[in-house]
């Protein structure tokens, strides 16, 4: 068995190995303690939820279209609506022989009157005999006045080919919808609205130039506006190819349709305008507008499409791509949410993965989808095609299929469940703080931003980057030793360097607490001194050895990392070295960096001696310096010291960096000669 080195010793893993084995062992030892105390663990817990209640956490799931069961071999397409009486009402396509997209399939219906814990019976609510009804996309209409008590919409696709056929022009695929005024007891013929919301070139029936073949709803529930000067406007996604196949799905459209007057007309909605968008689900923001978030079918990238629309979804104002909303080109679902707290917020699932529809999960944003700051795993597994709803009594549900031939589950959850899973972040630069007053809730912390720069030590000047992969990071910075606020300079390019400086950063976000301030030393440091040889007295570790006793006059800077080749690495001994130069010279200050890294047991140098010498035999100390032990542990740092002294001239000079000895009592490797680490010395 190999173990890394979590220091240079790697006796700490062996430690941790024992301790663990004690632990192990002891489990079994006090078994029957054990048992007690996780019956008193119990028991605390549940008093607990009892006395806080509206903190606790629900989460309950089960399947609700099992596959071979109920006369169809397969169930696919989930959508979901609550209806105006509050019933939860579930769609799914049902299909006979398989799985296959394409043959005799029917959309279903199941009910649920208390909030997802029992179901009604499936029955069927639309059907193109043997042939294909699909797509389905819900939505309740609430705002019409001839029917106050609202009226569901269920709009769906029917199908004579597969998509390969109809792509090729050999099939067809038409629009259609029911609606129902009794919460889905009865519904009405169907309509047909292909003539005004799809534009097939199909004769006799459909002789449209646009020659659009395939289509699709959504799938998953449609919208209704609510507020706006479009206020009443029923909004349903869709897709659609025209022409005859191009590769990587290039003939493939999103767009929508609309009706301002409840369903009596309607109208089609402008393309939004990047090749190969497929299938997609729509939200009003909180401001109003409309967001449309789209499948990517070509694969170019694997994360989702987005649209933003402040007219309704006649135009786009902007499309792009959301590289935080990981995509393995699948359907995905989002709607818009109130918490508890009364925050207005967007949740969003889809299989959160770039390779394999696996990993179904619920994200939520506090920024009309500008950035996902929480996330919850709801199935690691297989998982594909899903839709949320919002229950009666505020629970989020969620209907997905476990994977493309798993069948699909309803689950259902509440808030305080999504907020408290240990994978609360898509993104590693933001982190979430619980705080032990449950009243206080959380908040967010950015990560301090990173730094990348052509070199820390340059002879005439360094270019100096600040990212942190994060959508509408702020990067603040200041040269002057000053802690960043947001009145200073705003890292937008690369900054030059022309002279020594402390550069610290710091990151801001609307939704987030700032980060912590990262800095770094930049040392301008002139031409590299003409240096004929250098000798180490004691040789460094062959683990850590660097690039030998020239490398430490480079002007090449490790990073953290010790591993690195850039780090001279030395094991109770000093770091001592003589150096003769092509002449002799003027000089009058030595700066030494070095790494401190107590964790690794790595510690700072105790001291700094300089001798110089005209033969290379017999040397003379011209400087000293001495620094205080550390008495506790301390950060991982790079550490630059300044020597500076009266001018001397030399051909020989000696330096020598003192070990720190014997690890102090306060860490565990006490008694343990510390490790120095050496990456730089410049002399000036």
């Amino acid at each position: 068995m190999w173990i890394k080195a979590n220091n240079p010793n790697q006796i700490e893993n062996w430690r941790s190995l024992k301790k663990k084995s004690i632990i192990f062992y002891g489990s079994f030892i006090e078994k029957r303690r054990l048992v007690s105390f996780f019956s008193i663990f119990l028991l605390i817990t549940f008093l607990t939820n009892i006395c806080t209640g509206q903190n606790r956490q629900y989460f309950s799931e089960i399947p609700l279209f099992e596959n071979g069961k109920n006369g169809y071999a397969c169930y696919r397409i989930p959508a979901i609506i609550k209806a105006p009486n509050g019933d939860l009402l579930a769609f799914a396509e049902g299909r006979v022989n398989g799985c296959s997209d394409f043959g005799n399939v029917d959309i279903l219906l199941r009910k649920s009157s208390d909030n997802g814990i029992s179901w009604s019976k499936q029955k069927i609510v639309a059907d193109y005999g043997k042939l294909q009804a699909g797509n389905p996309a819900p939505v309740v209409d609430l705002l019409d006045s001839q029917y106050p008590n609202g009226r569901i919409f269920l709009f769906y696709n029917t199908g004579t080919a597969d998509e390969s056929a109809t792509r090729n022009g050999k099939g067809l695929r038409e629009v259609l919808y029911s609606t129902s005024t009794d919460n889905s007891e009865t519904w009405s013929k169907p309509s047909n609205i292909t003539m005004e919301v799809h534009r097939p070139m199909h004769p006799p029936k459909y002789n449209f130039k646009e020659d659009w073949r395939t289509h699709a709803n959504t799938p998953g529930h449609a919208i209704q506006l609510t507020r706006g000067d479009q206020k009443g406007r029923i909004f349903v996604p869709a897709n659609h190819s025209q022409g005859a196949p191009q590769n990587g799905f290039k003939e493939y459209n999103a767009y929508a349709f609309y009706s301002d007057d409840h369903g009596k007309s309607w109208k089609i909605g402008e393309h939004i305008n990047i090749p190969s968008a497929n299938e997609s689900i729509a939200v009003q923001l909180s401001d109003g507008r409309i967001m449309q978030n789209i499948r990517y079918q070509s694969g170019e990238s694997k994360n989702r499409i987005v649209a933003i629309s402040s007219n309704g979804g006649t135009n786009w104002d902007t499309t792009y791509i959301d590289k935080n909303l990981l995509d393995p080109i699948c359907q995905a679902s989002m709607i818009d949410y109130e918490t508890p707290m009364g925050q207005r917020v967007l949740l969003f699932s889809n299989p959160h993965s770039q390779k394999n529809r696996e990993k179904m999960t619920v994200r939520a944003s506090f920024d009309n989808g500008q950035s996902w700051l929480l996330s919850r795993e709801i199935r690691s597994g297989e998982s594909a095609y899903s839709d949320l709803v919002i229950q009666e009594d505020q629970k989020i549900g969620l209907l997905y299929e476990h994977g493309n031939d798993g069948g699909i589950h309803y689950a259902h959850f509440n808030w305080n469940w999504l907020v408290n899973g240990k994978n609360n972040t898509d993104n590693k630069f933001v982190k979430k703080l619980i705080y032990s007053d449950l009243a206080k809730g959380y908040e967010f912390k950015l990560a301090p931003p990173i730094l990348e720069y052509d070199a820390l030590l340059f002879e005439n000047a360094t270019n100096v980057m600040a990212n942190l992969d994060y959508p509408n990071v702020r990067i603040h910075y200041t040269l002057n030793g000053g802690s960043p606020s947001e009145n200073d300079p705003l890292f937008e390019k690369a900054l030059t360097i022309t002279q020594s400086s402390i550069l610290k950063v710091k990151a801001f976000h609307d939704q987030c607490l700032p980060s912590e301030t990262t800095k770094a030393k930049f040392t301008q440091v002139g031409k590299k001194l003409d240096i004929k040889k250098a000798t180490f007295t004691y040789p460094a570790n062959t683990n850590y050895s660097g690039g030998g006793g020239l490398s430490l006059f480079d002007h090449k800077k490790g990073t953290l990392n010790f591993h690195e080749k850039e780090w001279s690495g030395f094991g109770g001994d000093n770091c001592e070295i003589t150096i003769e130069l092509e002449k002799e010279t003027e000089f009058s200050q030595v700066t030494l960096s070095h790494l401190s890294d107590t964790d690794s047991w790595i510690f700072p140098t105790s001291g700094v001696d300089v001798y110089i010498s005209n033969d290379g035999k017999e040397f003379s100390k011209i400087y000293t310096a001495n620094y205080p032990a550390p008495k506790g542990p301390t950060q991982k740092e790079l550490l630059f010291l300044d020597h500076k002294f009266e001018m001397q001239r030399s051909k020989f000079i000696k330096i020598v960096v003192k070990n720190f000895g014997s690890i102090p009592e306060w860490h565990d490797g006490k008694g343990t000669p510390a490790w120095l680490f050496v990456d730089e010395i410049l002399v000036k």
